[in-house]
């Protein structure tokens, strides 16, 4: 089996590289809805012309609409889902339950796809994709190979990440920028915190670690190692880099179209100088990560484009630098250095060499450049931009543009229509024009039809050959044959640009089920069985991950999850516990319900209650609120009104990489946290499973909407008594 190669396009610049470096389908955004909304992104107009671009490539188009939805944009997403069905896009990329239900129910003919922001990650995953009628799952990072092997697949689609930026978070599953600076993740406007520095103590004492990225992931890189993920019958394969340039598509697209074929096509290709060239434009240094379960895969001494080492500084004199070249260095070329205590960087505006105004230093050369005040004598000088190469890359794109190869028979003879028969392998177009006349001097010879025939240069074809029966003395006016070629053109494109039609999912839940009444006034989720204990001595309902005692059971976010049967109410945080059995269901706010739409989702499955967002703003809440009392009514709303917020859940932890340690319980049995640039403290605990969850500072909150939600995790029992007692109180004199 072939796999699809699928290309980011985050502006048209984009998309154009990925076409013509081989891409077999395209994801990209239009101005709204999309999980990257500071990428150019497309507008409508944009969005069609690029779908038929693709589409005459033959490129599939997939289009994101994978952020959370809130209440004031559900008319907005219906009207933008009715122009996706209008451009025949191939597919839609998705995250919220309330998109789902909408595109279920009202726009059949897309073709969802889940998004990996939907976080599924396991067979529980799999079989709630496969019950709401998906056609693919993107799946999280987070898999590996021998986890994606074992899983049943039903007839889903699988695409995975095979190159670019990871998530140190479980995707979909963090807040981490949103609590740093109110740019939602799960809005499409990631800050990406996870590449600042941080400091990690472990009871209260600095603990020394190998760099200060603590929870930046270098690059995913599998191009060496694609042949088991073929054989694994992985069908998709995807480069991530919608904020990309131009250049990195290109140089992406570039390799791994070559790794595809030197497999499936049984090429030759050297990979090693499409690596390096990738690694030129952009990397973070490279991992083969949880795919490949490759422990080395954080980058703690650098964030962002380490570039290629070019030299080093050999001497400092009057504010210059003189470097002793390993590799060329161009005038615009961009260089950073990594000095004792920062790093630096600027573009090449002017390079001596021997003291005289050069364009080039070549290996073995010692330049002369503009010197940073902090740079010093041994520094590495790094290549971070490649002007040729960039320029190369771009210039690929309108020399040599990416054709589709077709071929042309001919019948012409006196007396019947003049007919020409286009194929491009799959289809077949044949059109008729007037009818030919005797000549009666000069008639048409086959090289002449053959230079009028081939003239396809501003179509998206390129001829390979040209053939046909011409009988004797035929003629009829060139005109008559340059109309006729273009009509066959036209038939073929209109052709090529018929999408299949997608089978209409019938929804198995169409409707929410009678809601179950909820008995609980307010909710109560707890880490300790001593906090467990003091909720419950005060004759208030409690949440706990493992206690059988706990009125409601929270079921585990991450991995597979135990069937509690007797378990009378269950608190969920994945979509693959929807489809199990309870009296009593609450779906907890990592299942972001943030419109009503999506409730009604979580209704069908028999849901009758959930905890807003944390990212729910007083606004929209109260919208959210008002609309499920008018369309569903007796849903049962809680909103969070003291305690950490969860901002992260991995499954990477930086402790045991910080000790050294293959497995520890040190988060459970010491007090940890993670100290960030302005001081502020995330504190680590693990799950039961091991997964390390960051949580922010407490916070309280006003309660605006629903019923309250309370979460303690690292307090006192006599705290936890001391706040409740304080919310009996207040309830009491109301």
């Amino acid at each position: 089996m072939k796999p699809e190669l699928l290309a980011p396009a985050g502006s048209p610049e984009a998309l154009q590289a990925a076409l013509a470096y081989g891409a077999d389908a395209l994801y990209l955004g239009g101005k709204s809805f999309g999980a990257r909304a500071f990428a150019a992104n497309f507008s409508l107009e944009e969005l069609a012309e690029s779908v038929k671009a693709a589409h005459l490539l033959g490129a599939n188009v997939y289009v994101t609409v994978n952020t959370l939805i809130y209440q004031h944009e559900l008319a907005e997403l219906r009207a933008f889902l009715s122009e996706l069905v209008k451009l025949q896009v191939d597919g839609v990329l998705v995250q919220d339950l309330g998109v789902i239900r909408i595109i279920q129910n009202e726009f059949e003919s897309l073709r969802l796809h889940a998004s990996t922001q939907m976080n599924l990650h396991n067979q529980a995953g799999l079989n709630f994709a496969h019950d709401n009628g998906f056609v693919r799952i993107v799946l999280g990072r987070e898999c590996s190979l021998k986890e994606i092997k074992s899983w049943q697949r039903h007839d889903l689609e699988l695409e995975v990440f095979v190159q670019g930026s990871l998530c140190f978070c479980y995707s979909g599953a963090c807040s981490l920028s949103f609590s740093a600076g109110g740019r939602s993740a799960n809005r499409g406007a990631c800050a990406q915190p996870c590449r600042l520095p941080y400091r990690l103590f472990i009871n209260d004492k600095q603990i020394t670690t190998q760099g200060d990225y603590l929870l930046s992931p270098k690059d995913l890189y599998t191009a060496d190692r694609l042949e088991p993920l073929i054989e694994a019958g992985i069908g998709a394969f995807k480069i991530e880099g919608r904020m990309k340039k131009p250049e990195y598509v290109a140089a992406a697209v570039r390799l791994y179209r070559s790794a595809i074929d030197n497999i499936t096509k049984h090429q030759d290709t050297d990979l090693t100088g499409f690596t390096a060239d990738l690694k030129q434009v952009y990397h973070r240094g490279f991992t083969g990560g949880y795919l490949f379960e490759d422990p080395n895969w954080i980058g703690l001494t650098q964030p962002n484009h380490q570039g290629k080492p070019i030299g080093v500084i050999t001497k400092i004199d009057k504010g210059r630098m003189q470097v002793k070249l390993s590799e060329p260095l161009r005038q615009s070329d961009g260089i950073r250095i990594i000095t004792k205590n920062k790093e630096v960087g600027f573009m090449v505006n002017r390079l001596y060499v021997k003291e005289l105004l050069a364009n080039t230093g070549n290996p073995g050369q010692e330049v002369w450049l503009k010197a940073e005040p902090e740079v010093a004598v041994g520094d590495i000088v790094y290549k971070t931009l490649d002007s040729q190469l960039n320029l190369a890359l771009l210039k690929e794109i309108k020399a040599n543009p990416r054709r589709v190869d077709i071929t042309m028979e001919y019948e012409i003879e006196v007396g019947k229509p003049l007919r020409l028969t286009l194929n491009d392998g799959v289809h077949q177009v044949m059109v008729e024009g007037d009818v030919v006349q005797k000549a009666r001097k000069a008639p048409w010879t086959r090289d002449l039809l053959q230079s009028h025939l081939d003239k396809v240069k501003d179509s998206v074809y390129r001829m390979t050959s040209i053939s046909g029966s011409l009988g004797e003395d035929c003629f009829f006016p060139v005109a008559t044959l340059n109309t006729l070629r273009t009509k066959a053109i036209q038939k073929l494109d209109e052709v090529r640009l018929k999408r299949p039609v997608n089978t209409p999912f019938k929804a198995v839940l169409k409707e929410p089920k009678p809601l179950v009444s909820l008995p609980y006034d307010c909710l109560i989720q707890v880490e300790t069985k001593a906090q467990a204990a003091m909720v419950q001595k005060l004759g208030l309902p409690v949440i706990h991950e493992d206690l059988q005692t706990a009125d409601i059971l929270a079921l585990r976010q991450i991995n597979e999850h135990s069937v509690y049967p007797k378990a009378k109410a269950v608190l969920i945080h994945s979509h693959g516990d929807l489809l199990q059995s309870y009296p009593q269901k609450i779906a907890s706010s990592t299942l972001y319900a943030a419109n009503s739409e999506a409730l009604k989702f979580l209704a069908a499955y028999g849901v009758s209650g959930a905890v807003l967002p944390y990212e729910l703003d007083n606004d929209d809440a109260r919208l959210l609120a008002e609309a499920t009392k008018k369309e569903l009514p007796g849903f049962t709303l809680y909103q969070q009104v003291y305690g950490r917020v969860q901002l992260m859940i991995a499954k990477h932890c930086c402790i045991k990489q910080a000790l050294s340690l293959p497995e520890c319980q040190t988060c459970h049995q010491s007090a940890c946290k993670l100290l960030t640039r302005d001081n502020r403290e995330l504190l680590i605990l693990g799950d039961m499973d091991c997964h390390m969850r960051l949580f922010g500072e407490v916070q309280t909150a006003k309660q605006i909407v629903g019923k309250p939600f309370f979460r303690f995790v690292d307090e006192t029992p006599q705290t936890v008594k001391e706040i409740l007692e304080a919310y009996l109180k207040a309830a009491g004199a109301k």
